[in-house]
């Protein structure tokens, strides 16, 4: 194979290190490279000891649908992904044999109507509880698979390295947006802002406070002189960083308070040095409280029942008494506890009141 179509299949892979779908042309030209029908990468689960085909090209619809409905239970090639190495093959023709593959359910059933049923597969990736593999297919005695193996050894450190890194970006990326979600939920307003008032990050609390004619970043606002020393203040142009707060009168005749502090050193370093920053919350006494639980619905996935009848334990009730004072049966009680059990990764009550006992996010009933 030509160096330079190995090189062009890397850059491919990495320049989709950060795009959904972003390897379709890497696996695309891997496939045409080296004679097979479809590409795919395979993530393993450890835990589960379970399979599921991540991006891939020419693998048809309801092929990955049966995959992973019932037939990775069934993949033959598994019990060998412990002894591929990055940098090993796994042949099926080789390692299972023409006599079991004609044996075999999984070829005859699933695979052979598609008419992939010769695979080789590598692995790319050694991760903490899931192994990551790229897995070719195609008609049987198509490829000659030893010479593709070969050929290819020069692209799975390009490959391994991609892989990792599109890992480490999604983990940051799901971190993000987690965060983003949780800064959602506050009932106040949180802004990122430099010191001369230019929003880096507002979660939407923010952004509602920032729509309103009256907020006071505005260079016409009556309170903007007060914005700029507060802002400067925190950012330490007015001698060392510290927080400060102030309060204002909004139209309605009601009280603002408004709190800017120093970002900690860590989260304003930076390669790329920027102006001084400063977190600033917005307090309004006047803003409707939300319902009490619905941090722990969103997050964990807990119904307003469950939400109540995790409150009344939480306030010291027994199954039983909590029940009554709902007016619903025992059976029902023992049924949502269950539920909750489950979505908070629990097993008993005493486990319930170390985890939410210290929270105050279902003082009132939802």
């Amino acid at each position: 194979m030509d160096p330079h179509d190995l090189m062009s299949i890397a850059e491919a892979f990495y320049d989709g290190i950060f795009a959904p779908g972003g390897w379709t042309d890497g696996l695309g030209r891997l496939a045409r490279l080296t004679s097979s029908d479809a590409a795919s990468l395979i993530l393993l689960n450890r835990d589960t000891s379970s399979a599921m085909i991540g991006e891939q090209v020419g693998l048809p619809e309801p092929l990955l649908i049966d995959y992973q409905a019932h037939y990775h239970l069934q993949d033959p090639g598994l019990p060998f992904a412990d002894t591929i190495q990055v940098g090993d093959w796994y042949m099926d023709e080789r390692d299972l044999g023409l006599a079991k593959i004609r044996q075999s359910a999984f070829y005859q059933d699933f695979l052979k109507p598609y008419a992939l049923d010769s695979t080789m597969a590598t692995s790319v990736i050694r991760a903490q509880g899931a192994d990551g593999f790229l897995s070719l297919s195609a008609c049987p005695a198509r490829r000659d698979m030893p010479r593709i193996a070969s050929a290819l050894k020069p692209l799975l450190p390009h490959l391994e390295r991609a892989v990792r890194l599109r890992m480490q970006f999604w983990d940051v990326r799901q971190q993000l947006e987690l965060s983003t979600y949780v800064l959602d939920q506050l009932r106040f307003a949180v802004l990122i802002l430099t010191f001369d008032k230019q929003v880096l990050l507002a979660n939407q609390m923010g952004q509602q406070w920032l729509s309103r004619p009256e907020n006071s970043l505005g260079a016409k606002s009556a309170h903007a002189e007060k914005m700029s020393v507060l802002l400067k203040t925190a950012c330490g142009l007015n001698g060392v960083r510290r927080a400060v707060s102030m309060t204002l009168r909004k139209p309605d005749g009601n009280t603002l308070f408004l709190t800017a502090v120093p970002l900690p050193e860590a989260a304003i370093r930076s390669w790329q040095p920027g102006p001084p920053k400063a977190l600033l919350w917005i307090n309004d006494p006047g803003q409707a409280k939300p319902p009490a639980g619905a941090l722990l619905q969103h997050i964990f996935g807990l119904t307003p029942a469950e939400v109540r009848l995790t409150r009344l334990l939480l306030q010291g009730l027994t199954l039983k008494e909590a029940m009554g004072q709902l007016n619903l049966s025992l059976e029902t009680g023992r049924t949502q506890l269950k539920a909750v059990f489950f979505k908070l990764g629990i097993r008993r009550q005493t486990e319930l009141h170390r985890l939410l006992g210290r929270l105050d996010v279902l003082e009132i009933a939802s």
